[in-house]
């Protein structure tokens, strides 16, 4: 699942250290996606991948258990916060299309209320844009 929107991530600790850092949004693909881990199990995990002009690797965020709250009181303009509890981050979502967000979150919402039972959900493999 891929959505084409501004992205801005924003780093939490360093509120509390009072240093502002800000940053432009940037344009970005925003992918949500299995990607299978190194280990002795192998196993699948979803991951979120943030991927712009800039870094086209592309920065991958673990999405199991790790977030914390979805904001989408904005949701009807495009806009949608992801905060993460670890690294503490905010993915700011701006400037997206209403219906591939709104898909977008469904598929997130499907992917954390499976509880790691990725078996029954449909998602490609994890690759930069």
């Amino acid at each position: 699942m891929r959505l084409v929107c501004d992205s801005e991530i924003i780093d939490r600790t360093l509120a509390s250290l009072s240093i502002k850092k800000r940053s432009n949004p940037l344009r970005s693909t925003v992918s949500l996606g299995k990607h299978t881990t190194s280990g002795v199990e192998n196993k699948k995990t979803v991951f979120l991948l943030i991927c712009t002009a800039k870094d086209r690797a592309g920065t991958k965020y673990k999405i199991l258990k790790n977030i914390e709250k979805v904001f989408t009181k904005f949701m009807q303009e495009g806009k949608v916060t992801l905060r993460l509890k670890e690294p503490p981050h905010d993915i700011c979502i701006s400037k997206a299309d209403i219906i591939h967000l709104k898909t977008f979150l469904s598929t997130l919402k499907l992917v954390l209320s499976s509880d790691g039972n990725l078996k029954n959900i449909k998602l490609s493999s994890l690759a930069p844009a």
